[in-house]
């Protein structure tokens, strides 16, 4: 609720008017071990309840459930769950005096779902930044797209996107990454509406693949393998707060951590990790992006936003002199875009789907 998008909104609101935004989500969940079946729901929450209500289950409201084998028809289901929620927001509800405006805050998945539900382009394809006009380009080397840094790529507006969709949906094929016009343009505006899933794309997404590199890639100068059972004596030693759920014990067994213990990793362990452990260089490059990320995490002033933006560019760049060019992947791109998200929806964790982190339903 501190973000620009929501503070613009509450502005022109009557006294005796009550504002209720809603948060959509959804992800594809498997039903059993088997994963022969899939369930996609898409949920609402209410940016108005303080965080502790609005993870409750039974604070959230079940927009679609698609049960199948296979994926959901998009434009249908997309149809059949956002029709009445449409026209509530048309018809605005009176409630024992109070008028009752509803709308849509912002639409939160991870890559894979973003790009279904939003008719985009895959997180390893062209053009498949829904905020900026980076084409991306091809490594023969490591076989996969890859997103180096470009000088002065020309950011997307809703009007782009509005141009893109319908240009998309006359032509039969994709523009500039977009495949036609989704149901969700009806409601929010895209791609400003669109924050990324900060737990999928920094905890199980740059987070994870900073813990490989450091103990996966054997003969390397950053190589801690060696280092294993010390670092584990270092996080047995360690005295979490009762609130912590999950603790990170095995640093070996990093690969099945759940996504609340790598936010604990990027957090509060991985400095006095980097520290102890890499060299002085690592140690400053890897420091500078969990400086970053605990910077948006919590509530921050615009004069901190603009140094952590100063330093995610900073360390987007340097990645390849210690990585070399393969680190370039989609989901460290999208990085670039955090601060623009935390001053539109405020910070990091109000745009994350850890209520949803289970393991089947």
């Amino acid at each position: 609720m501190n973000g620009k998008i929501y503070q613009d909104k509450i502005k022109y609101l009557n006294r005796d008017s009550i504002l209720v935004s809603l948060n959509l989500n959804t992800d594809g969940a498997p039903l059993v071990k088997s994963q022969a079946f899939s369930l996609w729901p898409i949920f609402a929450t209410v940016a108005e309840l303080k965080s502790s209500l609005r993870d409750k289950f039974e604070n959230m409201i079940i927009l679609g459930l698609w049960l199948s084998v296979k994926k959901p028809v998009m434009d249908f289901y997309l149809n059949k769950c956002l029709e009445k929620l449409q026209n509530f927001i048309d018809k605005n509800l009176e409630i024992n005096g109070s008028i009752i405006h509803l709308r849509v805050q912002s639409f939160i998945a991870d890559l894979p779902a973003r790009a279904q539900f939003l008719k985009i382009n895959q997180y390893n394809g062209k053009f498949a930044c829904l905020n900026c006009h980076d084409p991306g380009i091809y490594d023969h080397t490591y076989h996969k797209m890859t997103y180096p840094p470009m000088n002065q790529v020309k950011l997307r507006s809703s009007d782009d996107y509005n141009l893109y969709s319908k240009l998309a949906d006359l032509s039969g094929d994709d523009v500039f990454g977009i495949k036609g016009r989704t149901a969700l343009g009806d409601l929010i505006e895209i791609p400003r509406q669109v924050p990324y899933d900060y737990m999928h794309l920094v905890c199980q997404g740059h987070s994870k693949w900073i813990l490989k590199q450091l103990f996966d890639s054997p003969d390397t100068e950053y190589d801690l393998t060696k280092s294993i059972e010390q670092i584990d004596v270092f996080l047995n030693q360690i005295k979490y707060p009762t609130s912590f759920p999950r603790k990170p014990r095995k640093i070996k067994k990093y690969s099945k951590w759940k996504s609340s213990q790598l936010k604990i990793f990027i957090l509060f362990l991985a400095v006095p990790i980097f520290l102890e452990f890499l060299s002085v260089e690592y140690f400053y490059l890897l420091s500078a992006y969990a400086l970053v990320i605990r910077t948006l995490y919590e509530p921050c002033n615009d004069e901190e936003i603009d140094t952590a933006n100063i330093l995610i560019k900073e360390y987007y760049e340097a990645l390849k002199n210690f990585f070399g060019s393969y680190a370039y992947d989609f989901t460290i791109h999208a990085h670039t875009h955090l601060t623009e998200q935390v001053k539109e929806h405020g910070p990091l964790f109000e745009t994350s789907q850890f209520v949803f982190e289970v393991g089947y339903i």
